[in-house]
This record gives structure tokens, C-alpha cells and sequence, in this order.
């Protein structure tokens, strides 16, 4: 990291000298001089030399100053970020360098100016047609960017990062979408009619606003037929692990849920009841066929080897589904907006909706639902002016 005056605190001591401390790895050095300006000089000339070994010693570890940023961004994951982030984190870094570095990736990291970062982030709010990336998600991978030019400042390859002041463009994009009710049912058909099982978690994403970690995590002991409850105590988790080969790759691990109102349980409506058992039924037949010992404690959406579902496999068969059924710009967390839009058409009350989401608070459901709250407001005050002007009408009620 390059070193400033700045970074330093010069004391004044009981002896009237003036006193700095500087510490380069495990080397400390005690500079005391007669005058603040004295130690100030002493101070520039000793900072110098240590930013010229710090210089130095980069370039024995990047020979090249002309690193790119996508070969750059790829070695700050995996030596700053692999041991301290989630599985999910780790892969979503990744998809931001393969899918939405473009051209910058291909720059040499010292040559990117704050122009050209701005035109980047420009660039991907119009990606995917006429309305791009939403504002959220640019926001995302802006953060990502900060962080490895950060890392690129800290090991002297740039001097000032250029994502500062970089502004995120108004898309207009609502990432909290909800299907339309003719959406959800096109979904709804297309899932029934599929050649994939499995894919029977979307019909319970939209019944019951289930995260898919905790979806994923569900196991046939969780659901009481009986009560008609299912319990959610976990979410699966996909962890990036290491190896000393080289190698890498992902595992996927039960752990707790989001939040401390995540473990909850979740009262399931009849219908839904009725197709979980006649899926746990299905289910049984397939297993019976292909020699699996069935066990309450096995997935309720599993892969063909009677594991845990993996991301890739759901997502494959995600995308075709919502292709058959004609749903655009839906991911997996658009189901759970559903499931709480349809819950507010309903008249549902607000607590009620937050406790089946998970949420940390009902204002967390309140400000993420803010739009649909408005317009139930807009209806009962439309009610209410509907019962005053009733109230004016003429009558024989003595008051």
C-alpha cells in the first residue's frame, strides 16, 4: 500500500521532541526528532524508501504492470476472498468476471480510467434489450469492481481507484417483480406437464414464499401431512472449498437459515398437501424402481441419485420451464414475490405474510412491498369515500 505523511500521527513527548512510530511488516522504527518540521523531512525520506521496497517487491510477484483486470479480478478471488466468502459469493464473483467484464476485462489494470468504468456500468444497464441490468444488480457488480481495484491500490499496480464516483444509471427495474396472475398460471401448467419431477419445487415456491436454499434443504421429515405444516429449520448452502492440487469446487452444506425468524413453520393449503403426497408417492415408486432405500430424512427435491439438488441441474431445467410457459425476466426469488403479491391481493394482513416469508421484521416486508400496500391502501380509502357519501343520503334516523 503506498504511504502518505498523512497516514501517520506525530506525537510531541514531556521532553519537547517530536516522536513517529512506523511499522513495515514485523519491523518497527521509532524516528524522534527537535522539531515537527525535522521529523516531518526524516518521515518522507523513510516512507519513500519503504514505498520503493513495497514497489519492489510487487513486481517480484507481477512482473507486468499490463495484468488484466479479468486475470486480476481471478487472483484477488482466489487469494483474497476464497477462505473469508460463501460458495454462493465465490460463484457470483465468478459469473460477474466471465459474463459482465466485457471488454474492460481485457484491459491492462493500470490503463482503466474512471471514464471508462462509467461507460462500462453505462454499457450493462442496457444489456439484455431495451432495459438492461436493474439497478440492484449494477450496484452489485459495481461493488465487486471497487473491491479488486482496491486490491490492485493496495498492491501499488494502481494509484487511485477508478470506480470512485462511478454513479449507477436509473433503469427504471424492479427486481421485487411478481408474476401476473396469468403468468403464474401458464407456470403452473408448463410445471405439470414437465419431464422433471423435481422441478415440482416452483409449485411449492409459490404456495408457500420458501427461499430455494431452504427448498433445497427441505427433507421429508420437515412436512406433517397430518397438520398440514411444513418446517423450515435449515437452508442448503453451497461452500467453496480449496484443494491443494489446485483444484476446486463446491459442496453443498445444511446451515442455519437466513435470519432468526427464518425457522418457522409454514401452514400449507389443502391442494398443495394433496400434490405433495401424491409426489412423496411418485417419488417412493421411483425409488422403489432404482433400488434407493427411502428415508424421512432424504431430500424432498432430489437429483437422480437420491442427493441433494445442485444449482446447475435446477437452473437447466429452470430456464427451459419458464421458456415452455412463455415467463420472462423471472428468477427464483420472483416466485416468492408472488407468493406474498397474491397474499396482499388477498388481503392478507402484513404480519401474517412477514412470519410466513422469515422476515427479520414486518418493516422489512413493508418497505420491499411498499407498492402493493399503497395501492391496498388506495382500495379501502376508495371504500371509505364509497361509505361517506352513503352517510350524506337522506334519512329518518333520528340522532
Amino acid at each position: 500500500m503506498h504511504r502518505t505523511i498523512s497516514n501517520y500521527k506525530i506525537t510531541k513527548r514531556k521532553d519537547g521532541r517530536y516522536y513517529v512510530r512506523l511499522q513495515d511488516g514485523g519491523d518497527i522504527t521509532h524516528i524522534y526528532r527537535k522539531t515537527k518540521a525535522e521529523i516531518q523531512a526524516k518521515l518522507e525520506i523513510k516512507l519513500e524508501e519503504l514505498n520503493t521496497l513495497s514497489r519492489r517487491r510487487t513486481e517480484q510477484v507481477f512482473p507486468t504492470r499490463n495484468i488484466t483486470l479479468a486475470n486480476w479480478a481471478h487472483l484477488c478471488l482466489n487469494t483474497f476472498c476464497a477462505s473469508s466468502i460463501s460458495g454462493n459469493t465465490y460463484i457470483g464473483y465468478q459469473r460477474y468476471i466471465r459474463l459482465h467484464f466485457g471488454k474492460l476485462g481485457d484491459m491492462p489494470i493500470s490503463k482503466i480510467t474512471n471514464f471508462m468504468v462509467q461507460e462500462h456500468i453505462n454499457n450493462l444497464s442496457r444489456l439484455g434489450g431495451k432495459e438492461g441490468m436493474s439497478e440492484a444488480y449494477l450496484t452489485r457488480v459495481k461493488v465487486f469492481l471497487h473491491m479488486v481495484f482496491n486490491y490492485a491500490v493496495q498492491n501499488n499496480l494502481i494509484v487511485v481507484n477508478p470506480t470512485l464516483g462511478v454513479k449507477i444509471p436509473k433503469t427504471g427495474l424492479n427486481e421485487n417483480r411478481a408474476l401476473t396472475q396469468k403468468e403464474e398460471l401458464r407456470l403452473l401448467s408448463a410445471v405439470r406437464d414437465f419431464n422433471k419431477p423435481f422441478m415440482f419445487i416452483v409449485v411449492v415456491a409459490l404456495y408457500t414464499g420458501c427461499r430455494k436454499g431452504e427448498l433445497f434443504a427441505l427433507k421429508w421429515r420437515h412436512i406433517d401431512f397430518e397438520n398440514r405444516t411444513i418446517k423450515i429449520d435449515s437452508q442448503l448452502i453451497r461452500e467453496y472449498t480449496p484443494f491443494v492440487a489446485g483444484e476446486t469446487k463446491t459442496v453443498y452444506t445444511p446451515k442455519d437459515p437466513k435470519t432468526k425468524n427464518s425457522k418457522r413453520l409454514i401452514h400449507i393449503i389443502e391442494p398443495l398437501a394433496m400434490e405433495l403426497m401424491e409426489y412423496k408417492n411418485n417419488q417412493l415408486k421411483w425409488k422403489e424402481e432404482r433400488g434407493f432405500v427411502h428415508s424421512e430424512d432424504d431430500y424432498v427435491f432430489s437429483s437422480r441419485i437420491n442427493t441433494a439438488l445442485c444449482n446447475a441441474t435446477f437452473y437447466k431445467n429452470y430456464h427451459k420451464l419458464l421458456e415452455k410457459a412463455g415467463v420472462e425476466n423471472a428468477n427464483f426469488h420472483t416466485l416468492r414475490h408472488t407468493f406474498a403479491t397474491r397474499c396482499l391481493e388477498s388481503n392478507i394482513n402484513l404480519l401474517s405474510i412477514s412470519k410466513t416469508l422469515g422476515h427479520s421484521s414486518i418493516k422489512v416486508t413493508g418497505d420491499i412491498y411498499i407498492h402493493m400496500t399503497a395501492s391496498h391502501q388506495k382500495e379501502c380509502l376508495d371504500k371509505l369515500a364509497t361509505n361517506y357519501y352513503t352517510l350524506q343520503q337522506p334519512s329518518n334516523i333520528d340522532l
